[in-house]
């Protein structure tokens, strides 16, 4: 992930997505589950192969403090082979006021496990 203004590197991480067959999904990461909590939204065709998701999460103060949510939009491309993907991603930190505190963008690729 990266500061979408200035392009300064802000880290990654590895994560784990549910596609359910009704549209919803569900997500969680390997970041510290005292400063965030699972991810849920919706995925939906965007055309051949494409898809895009929406998904939403609560953020945390290092106090435990509510701190606001996270915004997340991915824009899937699912490979030839039907079991990977390469995605752009657009995330908008949001404080308790629903403004935004910080946007960053990233890419990631993606394997179909089970």
């Amino acid at each position: 992930m990266k500061n979408c203004e200035s392009d300064a590197a802000l880290g990654g991480f590895r994560g784990l997505t549910i596609f359910n067959q009704c549209g919803t999904a569900s997500a969680d990461n390997n970041q510290p589950s005292a400063i965030k909590g699972p991810a849920m939204g919706y995925w939906s065709r965007s055309g051949a192969g494409a898809y895009a998701v929406d998904l939403r999460f609560w953020r945390y103060a290092a106090d435990g403090t509510p701190a606001g949510q996270q915004r997340l939009t991915r824009t899937i491309t699912l490979g030839a082979d039907g079991k990977t993907l390469t995605s752009t991603i657009t995330t908008l930190a949001l404080d308790a006021a629903d403004t935004v505190v910080q946007q960053a963008c990233g890419a990631e690729t993606g394997v179909k496990i089970g």
